[in-house]
């Protein structure tokens, strides 16, 4: 258990069969909490107890014993709760692709809709062979949990698929909408064993009110569809990537969607510290705009880490709902203050619009307030901003 000189951050009672009397509960540091959470990852990862539906229940009671009495449970805890892992195969219906025979395609086979090896489809709509299912994906699998089997397999398929797309295109008699296959929503692994994900573009009904006041009633409505500036040039380039962000149902694509529409209104080619320069520019439009801004430092973290690290191949961490609806909200901000002021100042050049948000003179008070609120990693760029003569 914790230590009484540390901060407590998570506290868990006993599980009911180890109860005391009176009862007790578990206190666990931050460093504990992390070697809680990541034993639980370590234990789903592991295909012999992925089948735990309450991973976190049984790893809780394992840390638990082990409070309780010092000995090594680990034994037992893998006694009590292995299983074998099963090898099967995985049935995934493929949309707009149509094989005539059994066609082995790297590590999955594409089989003909008729194939006999195909669990049926009726009368179960979530395994559905009709058109425009083509063919079918056949995934080698293993593991003690099928829903987490067919994720697998999904992703191996996908993988393929993304392959033979790409690859598929050296044909010169192949044009890309014939290369728009994709997987279908549902899986099987024999004739008992159905399920099926929704997909992440999904889209639901939406039924128009009569006021439309608050959709319409912000600079970005005034733009033509034609632009007849370079300022509504780059406003139309953004608000097609806003558009595309909606449009698709892949989190990470969004963001980087939003993010290709904050460089068409702020971005600039000669940066180096591009996530620098576009979070200070964004504040200083907020400022001059609405008179107060959000910390720069959540779009320079979100660009540097997501943004870039997607575009360098590096690891992107799982993206956070909240903080990714916060980033539409701010993009879609600064398109309508972008135009704002532009209109204000009567500019029609966004190289116009950027020296005045580059020059403005409450520069120095925002570089002040930056040095005051924001943290080391701000140094750099701010001493250039500062002392450009220096080369920093």
């Amino acid at each position: 258990s914790s230590a009484d000189t540390g901060v407590v951050v998570m506290r868990r009672w006993l599980p009911g069969d180890l109860q005391t009397d009176p009862p007790q509960e578990i206190r666990l540091e931050a460093d504990q909490t992390e070697a809680f959470t990541t034993a639980i990852d370590a234990v789903l990862a592991d295909l012999r107890f992925e089948y735990l539906e309450h991973a976190d229940n049984d790893v809780w009671h394992f840390v638990a014993e082990t409070a309780l009495d010092a000995k090594d449970h680990v034994p037992d805890f893998i006694k009590n709760h292995q299983k074998e892992p099963i090898v099967t195969i995985c049935y995934i219906p493929v949309e707009f692709l149509t094989v005539i025979a059994e066609t082995e395609v790297l590590a999955i086979r594409l089989l003909p809709t008729d194939d006999v090896r195909i669990p049926p489809s009726r009368p179960r709509p979530a395994f559905n062979l009709e058109k425009p299912v083509g063919c079918v994906a056949a995934v080698n699998t293993r593991g003690t949990n099928y829903g987490r089997m067919a994720e697998r397999a999904k992703a191996e398929a996908s993988h393929t698929l993304r392959v033979l797309r790409v690859g598929l295109r050296e044909h010169p008699g192949i044009n890309n909408r014939q290369l728009r296959f994709r997987l279908g929503t549902g899986y099987a692994f024999d004739d008992k064993l159905v399920g099926w994900r929704q997909r992440d573009d999904i889209a639901y009904d939406l039924t128009l009110s009569s006021d439309l006041s608050l959709a319409l009633g912000r600079p970005m409505a005034a733009l033509p569809s034609q632009a007849r500036n370079d300022i509504e040039r780059k406003a139309l380039l953004a608000l097609r990537w806003l558009d595309k962000a909606f449009l698709t149902g892949d989190e990470l694509g969004a963001l980087l969607y939003r993010f290709f529409a904050l460089e068409a209104l702020l971005g600039d080619k000669s940066e180096g510290l591009k996530a620098h320069g576009l979070a200070f520019r964004e504040m200083m439009l907020s400022h001059l705009t609405t008179g107060g801004f959000r910390h720069p430092s959540v779009t320079w973290s979100l660009y540097d880490k997501i943004r870039s690290g997607a575009v360098h191949d590096e690891e992107v961490s799982e993206l956070d709902w909240q903080v990714t609806s916060g980033i539409e909200g701010s993009v879609r901000n600064v398109l309508n203050q972008y135009l704002d002021l532009a209109r204000r100042q009567k500019l029609t050049r966004r190289g116009k619009l950027l020296k005045l948000l580059d020059e403005h003179p409450d520069r120095g008070a925002l570089i002040t307030w930056l040095r005051q609120n924001a943290g080391p990693e701000w140094s750099k760029y701010l001493d250039r901003l500062e002392w450009p003569e220096n080369g920093c």
